[in-house]
């Protein structure tokens, strides 16, 4: 476990943690106090089924427990709804999560019940 943390630990300092089974993440208001929408890396998916708004700022809080979070990056929700664009100060640049996830075997989805929703 002690393991796991200090690897999480390590790739905050570089930009974006590992997103390993279990790993819980929250979409909150940028205030922090608001959860939007929670979800769980699980099989090879994170899935979040809020109805987020276009271009909505939010914060993701990142944990390995679901009582401990490690990182609140800014981000905003992309224009298409479809994705996170994640702003980390010292990477210098967007992160888009779903990219970000694809590249390590973890795949996005956004509002999968959403009637007429494309799989994506």
């Amino acid at each position: 476990m002690i393991v796991l943390l200090l690897l999480a630990l390590s790739q905050i300092v570089s930009g974006m943690p590992s997103m390993l089974p279990g790993t819980h993440v929250r979409i909150v208001m940028p205030d922090l106090m608001t959860v939007i929408d929670v979800a769980v890396v699980e099989d090879g998916e994170l899935i979040f089924h809020a109805d987020f708004e276009p271009n909505q700022s939010v914060r993701l809080l990142i944990s390995y427990s679901p009582d401990e979070y490690l990182v609140a990056p800014r981000a905003l929700i992309s224009a298409e709804g479809d994705d996170i664009l994640v702003y980390f100060d010292n990477v210098g640049h967007v992160i888009s999560l779903r990219d970000w996830l694809e590249q390590r075997g973890v795949r996005l989805i956004m509002r999968p019940d959403a009637e007429g929703s494309a799989e994506q």
